[in-house]
């Protein structure tokens, strides 16, 4: 082999000329001393990690016809070397080398060399098979507490509401209360714009509810049926997560515009008690399958999922410091907002995070070979960026890290 044989050196991408490679390997070896004795054992537990530190030099040089200066070289280098997580090698002996760590490195400048620098680095591979995914019993924490919740909201709904059906004023403002949920549900799969299955079905149910809505109001138990049920088929209308998300925190605001009246009389005291049980409900259990749709949700980055945490505890705040809210209603959507946060916590073990870089102008798809040692993941650094799916960029650019 001669030096023309040699692979050109580069790590995610930046390239650097290789005076010297020293791989360094061995075994995990654990050593056993036994007391009063001269005897020693040596547990041997495997391979120990490989080790491979490459000293080399920054310059300037022509690459496929192109010159590149020693400013570019270390711009590039640093950049390349500052990122997070693993990244792919051209190693010039052993070529392609995937999913290594750039441990540590030295770039040495001195006054009587300027225009070129030393530099060396020592990279470890990551051998492992990532990190775990969140696992379906933690999943399965979110989806069987949201029942609990879901259970105590009919319970609040049957036991709270008071139809006081001699008081004709009372009984109409609860009707119009109940047909502002009809009114509520029929508008929420419009906050989506994935196809929902079964949409036709819904639709005639809900409408089913608001022509029922007198005899509904007369029993509490009824209607809790009813609106637990409908919030139930409106779950199930979608397969995707963010579609379910999307279309419950359409729900958020729900009440809002509720005017308050001074409870001065009985009548006004059973409405207005009527009106928090009903805005508790429609909160309650909207931020319940909100909960369980971001569990269900694959999120790319640890900003998304920061995101929606921040939007979730917002609403459940919101619904916390209502007045007269049910406690043990509270306390349900309490300990569903716990189970939310230890998978959010599960999710970010395997998310990436979003970081930004200077580059010259280059396609996504190299752009993501470079950094992640594979094109595929171009696509996601479009749309990251707001581009096309496959375009050209320059400047500063967001990318994904591990």
């Amino acid at each position: 082999m001669q030096l023309v044989d040699l692979q050109r050196a580069s790590w995610r991408g930046a390239v650097f000329l290789v005076d010297a490679a020293i791989t360094s390997g061995g075994r995990k070896i654990v050593r056993k001393k036994i007391i009063d004795s001269d005897r020693v054992v040596q547990e041997d537990l495997g391979l120990d990690t490989e080790v491979n530190t490459i000293s080399g030099t920054l310059g300037s040089v022509r690459i496929s016809g192109a010159f590149k200066s020693y400013q570019d070289m270390r711009r590039d280098l640093l950049n390349a070397l500052r990122l997070p997580g693993t990244g792919t090698l051209i190693h010039p002996h052993f070529g392609i080398v995937h999913n290594l760590v750039a441990l540590n490195w030295s770039l040495n400048q001195t006054n009587s060399s300027l225009g070129d620098a030393s530099i060396s680095i020592t990279f470890e591979p990551d051998t492992g098979d990532g990190v775990p995914l969140v696992g379906k019993a933690v999943e399965a924490g979110v989806l069987a507490t949201n029942n609990l919740v879901r259970q105590q909201t009919n319970v609040t709904i049957a036991e709270n509401i008071d139809p006081v059906t001699n008081l004709l004023n009372n009984f109409s403002k609860l009707q119009s209360k109940a047909l502002s949920v009809v009114g509520s549900l029929t508008e929420a799969p419009r906050y989506s714009s994935t196809a929902a299955s079964g949409l036709d079905v819904f639709a005639n149910n809900v409408s089913k509810m608001g022509v029922q809505i007198t005899q509904l109001a007369a029993n509490p138990q009824d209607l809790a049926d009813s609106m637990v049920g409908a919030f139930e088929s409106l779950k199930g209308l979608y397969q995707s997560a963010a579609a379910t998300y999307a279309v419950f925190k359409s729900f958020f605001t729900f009440g809002g515009e509720d005017v308050e009246v001074p409870t001065s009389t009985l009548a006004r005291t059973t409405s207005l008690q009527n009106n928090i049980t009903l805005n508790t409900a429609v909160l309650t259990m909207s931020l319940g399958y909100a909960y369980e749709a971001s569990a269900e949700e694959n999120f790319q980055t640890v900003e998304q999922i920061e995101v929606r945490s921040q939007e979730l505890e917002a609403q459940f705040q919101k619904i916390s410091n209502i007045d007269g809210i049910d406690g043990a209603l509270l306390q349900a959507l309490q300990v569903l907002r716990a189970a939310t946060l230890a998978v959010f916590e599960d999710q970010k073990l395997s998310a990436k995070r979003v970081t930004e870089i200077q580059i010259l102008p280059t396609s996504t798809a190299l752009l993501a070979y470079r950094y992640h040692g594979s094109s595929a993941l171009g696509i996601a650094i479009a749309e990251l960026n707001d581009l096309p799916k496959s375009s050209y960029v320059s400047g500063t650019v967001k990318i994904l890290t591990i």
